[in-house]
């Protein structure tokens, strides 16, 4: 993007990236690959450090936009068209003779860089106009359809998707190797038990004061209901025993996030949720205390 300042606006967008950019004296100089160009110095357009890039720019025709439009043909005055070369018969001829003599080329090739549409697109269809052919004074074409579309369709701005995609079956022979030097721990036996704490039984035998977090979903979740407990008038936990669950894991895997846990007795595999805390390390209550 440009800045001007005697319009406090931004003028113009640029199709090149340069590395640095000033203005001195209404002349706008860029930096590229340690180089400083003055730019308006070259005639050749769209030429922007040694490298020649094409002209082009889109148009909107968007007047009474409630009414269906039909496009079939296009013009415009200015400038040389790409033109291009039919081979028929071994012989080349212009569009203007193709067209006089309706004839099917067998082969095309450019012969000449010029304007050319790229693409016309409208909610109902869309199609190009490859060259124009000039009649008094002013450059024109027809346009020709690429693609119709309906009401239902969605119009794409590509080539849009395959309607089949085939291909021929393949086998392969997958060969797996475990290297237990890059493993987490080389085995997958637990061989550490490690207790936690989720129960909290009252000493006043009445179920409606016992505590079981395994069910909460948070953290915070555990936290408020374990301080629900809380004696505010003896500022203490007491008339509380706890209980818990023993788990084991691989030592070598460490007790972190993620880290598989199994059943102390089976060793099988935990796949449930729970919320468990961790008060220490030990394989009983009686070594966290």
């Amino acid at each position: 993007m440009s800045f001007k300042e005697s319009v406090d606006g931004w003028t113009g967008r640029k199709s090149f990236i340069p590395e640095s950019g000033v203005s001195l004296n209404n002349i706008y100089y860029t930096f590229k690959e340690g180089r400083i160009y003055e730019h308006s110095l070259n005639t050749l357009a769209n030429n922007f450090y040694r490298v020649q890039y094409d002209s082009s720019f889109n148009v909107f025709i968007n007047e009474m936009p409630q009414v269906v439009k039909g496009f079939s043909a296009i013009n415009y005055t200015g400038t040389q068209s790409r033109r291009f070369e039919y081979l028929y018969n071994a012989k080349w001829y212009s569009i203007a003779e193709i067209n006089f003599n309706t004839t099917i080329p067998t082969a095309v090739q450019q012969k000449q860089p010029g304007w050319y549409v790229n693409y016309v697109k409208t909610d109902l269809e869309g199609g190009e106009v490859k060259e124009f052919e000039k009649k008094e004074g002013k450059w024109f074409n027809y346009i020709k359809a690429l693609e119709i579309f309906n009401d239902c369709e969605e119009i794409p701005d590509g080539i849009g998707n395959p309607d089949i995609i085939e291909s021929e079956p393949q086998d392969y022979i997958l060969t797996v190797t475990i290297d237990e030097d890059c493993s987490s721990s080389g085995a997958s036996t637990p061989d550490t038990i490690q207790f936690f704490v989720n129960i909290w039984d009252n000493t006043k035998n009445n179920p409606i004061y016992d505590l079981n977090i395994v069910n909460e979903t948070t953290a915070q979740d555990v936290k408020c209901a374990i301080e629900g407990l809380y004696d505010l008038l003896y500022q203490s936990y007491g008339g509380v025993t706890n209980d818990g669950t023993a788990f084991s894991y691989v030592f070598a895997d460490s007790l972190q996030v993620g880290t598989q846990m199994y059943n102390s007795l089976t060793n099988e595999p935990i796949t449930s949720a729970g919320a468990y805390l961790f008060v220490g390390t030990g394989e009983q209550m009686s070594d966290l205390t």
